[in-house]
């Protein structure tokens, strides 16, 4: 159901990550960091889920029992998504939390990854970052709970304070920054904030917040925050910011949770919400708008991984414009999302929550008509090399493009820091036509990505084809 996490360690990176131990002012960004860290000793960003934790009364299921219906899947119209058979591609969801520990209900965390220590497990007491990884992608497997879609796949960057519930503005730009750089390795689609604090920012930490999340907007990543827990109070960082999705908490009769901030754009499930106890996988429940952006980002990595056309804006619009009217805001509609977007197919076809598997076929027996096998469309096949005398344009020969497909080309710039590799995105190129001349503004050496794409939206390709373009020769296959 699920792959192995990927233990990641500062030493050990995968590509496409900048570094986390930025000094001085980053070139590019016009940040300066260690300036907003060293500012952001007194101000805070802390949790914003109000955890009940409380065993469900007269339950009698045992401790070991799954909670297969969960009420948030029910209030969010999402409940589809826990047995519809999972796109080719799957976006992921890049979550900013305290870490993620290993248990039968997190093995949808394709990643692990710590900004400042070897520690990328839960760091938290509440272990916070394990539950909101539960709420997302448990899978089933008759332990604790089903997820809102578990073939979700979720990037974990670890950014607290080990042992504690908060997190520095500096800590946060980082995780955030560094969600953005293993975008593309990790096919990340949504930017998970479910953090929250009323404290006022300095206007270098509000540049700086407000750059990142524009740069996230910019790679094509949807960035959702929780409103808050403050009672009725304004939005709270970093929700407010332009590019948020801000969404706040409400009950199943649509009126807002007690706890929620308001001014959200949009209103998931946030009150009584069906959660486990990480260790035993007994159920509890808990109040907070953690589960309503929870809730949401999934909707929207899960409309962008059947849909891998939709960019960032029109994924929202989706979410937005299929909500359902209540007292206190509009509360997301999955289902009706997904129709919108096409693909009421996967809604309809989606067996019910713990009905038996579907019965596999009878045997041919020549009297009727098979469909054929739809076709798959072929590995990239391609020859990359720098063209003659422009050094900075690089010619991509696609030798098996199909007549009905496109092709989407990354070239990534590798650069080498002390013992470590890293990756950065340095130009993107779509095209239908097998030969491609691309500028791309770097000299150094290039990792070359290619996927094709089945303009019927039907499924992606198999694995993208790999080339490593180094400066020193004409090319590679």
């Amino acid at each position: 159901m699920g792959t192995m996490p990927l233990i990641e360690s500062p030493g050990s990176r995968p590509p496409g990550g900048p570094s986390t131990a930025v000094r001085g002012r980053e070139r590019g960004d016009g940040v300066d960091v260690m300036g907003v860290r060293r500012r952001r000793g007194r101000v805070r960003i802390g949790l914003i889920t109000a955890l009940v934790c409380l065993p469900l009364v007269g339950d009698s299921r045992s401790a070991d029992a799954e909670t297969l219906s969960t009420a948030q899947a029910r209030d969010a119209g999402a409940e589809f998504l826990a047995t519809a058979p999972p796109p080719a591609s799957i976006g992921a969801i890049c979550m900013v939390d305290t870490g993620v520990d290993q248990t039968p209900d997190t093995e949808g965390v394709q990643a692990r990854i710590s900004l400042w220590d070897d520690v990328v497990s839960d760091a938290s007491p509440t272990r916070h970052g394990t539950l909101v990884a539960t709420l997302i992608a448990a899978p089933l497997n008759g332990w604790g709970m089903v997820g809102i879609w578990p073939a979700a796949r979720v990037v974990s960057i670890r950014a607290n304070t080990t042992g504690t519930d908060e997190f520095t503005v500096a800590s946060y730009y980082q995780a955030m920054r560094r969600c953005v750089g293993v975008a593309g390795f990790y096919n990340v689609r949504v930017l998970l904030l479910a953090l929250g604090s009323d404290a006022p920012l300095t206007e270098e930490e509000t540049v700086a917040l407000n750059e990142i999340v524009t740069i996230a907007r910019a790679e094509g990543v949807n960035v959702v925050g929780a409103a808050g827990n403050n009672g009725g109070g304004p939005l709270e960082t970093p929700a407010q910011l332009p590019g948020v999705l801000a969404v706040g908490g409400v009950a199943s009769d649509g009126a807002r949770c007690g706890i929620s901030a308001v001014g959200a754009r949009l209103m998931g499930p946030g009150c009584a919400i069906d959660a486990i106890d990480s260790n035993s996988g007994a159920a509890t429940k808990f109040d907070g708008t953690t589960a309503a952006a929870a809730v949401t980002a999934t909707a929207l990595a899960a409309l962008r991984s059947w849909r891998p056309e939709l960019t960032a804006d029109d994924a929202e619009h989706l979410a937005l414009t299929t909500a359902i009217a209540g007292p206190d805001g509009a509360r997301i509609n999955v289902a009706s999302a997904f129709r919108a977007a096409g693909l009421g197919a996967v809604v309809d076809s989606a067996p019910p929550v713990g009905a038996p598997p579907p019965q596999p076929p009878p045997p041919d027996d020549g009297r009727r008509d098979l469909a054929p096998p739809q076709a798959r469309l072929p590995r990239p096949r391609a020859r990359v090399q720098r063209t003659p005398r422009r050094p900075i344009r690089i010619q991509v020969r696609l030798r098996n493009l199909p007549r009905s497909a496109r092709a989407v080309i990354v070239f990534a710039d590798r650069r080498q820091r002390g013992r470590q590799t890293r990756f950065r995105v340095v130009a993107r190129h779509r095209t239908r036509h097998r030969v491609s001349h691309v500028a791309v503004r770097s000299r150094r050496a290039l990792r070359v990505s290619i996927r094709y794409v089945d303009p019927t939206r039907r499924r992606l390709t198999s694995p993208a084809l790999v080339s490593r373009l180094d400066p020193a020769r004409r090319g590679r296959r």
